[in-house]
């Protein structure tokens, strides 16, 4: 057991953070669920909180196992465009430039005053798809996006 332990420490900060939300989360909506169950004696409303618990433990548990088998992609590069939403000015998308080419993806986490010229990290699944149109690539999922630190 020492060995996960030591092997999940030493994962990127991001997806070790990743997997103990989701897990943590299930955690928590379980033991929610099974108070609700208990307080008012029916199954029925649990229902709804357990389901979102076997959800959130089995994306925990198998982003989990794919990290420690290290079977996933780390994409750097650095944000050549920023696309703002019209409203609130948050960023929507971003492309980066990756060793030559150009690759497009919508922000789907919170990342504070990101600028032309930062350099990010994507995790992706390998059975992540991307697509190529007119010379820029393409992804609509990552597993986590990562700024690394200024200090570097």
């Amino acid at each position: 057991m020492k060995g996960i332990w030591g092997k999940f420490k030493q994962l990127p900060d991001v997806l070790r953070r990743q997997v103990t939300i989701r897990c943590g989360l299930g955690t928590v909506i379980l033991l929610l669920s099974i108070i609700l169950w208990i307080i008012t004696g029916e199954v029925i409303l649990a229902l709804p909180g357990l389901a979102l618990t076997a959800f959130l433990l089995v994306s925990g548990i198998l982003l989990g196992l794919r990290c420690l088998s290290d079977s996933y992609i780390r994409i750097t590069g650095m944000v050549t465009t920023v696309e703002l939403t019209s409203i609130r000015k948050k960023p929507k998308s971003l492309c980066l430039a990756v060793e030559g080419r150009t690759v497009q993806f919508p922000i789907t986490q919170r990342i504070e005053n990101i600028t032309e010229g930062d350099h990010l990290t994507l995790y992706l699944s390998p059975a992540t798809p991307i697509y190529e149109q007119e010379g820029t690539y393409r992804i609509f999922a990552c597993l986590a996006i990562e700024r690394p630190t200024k200090n570097h």
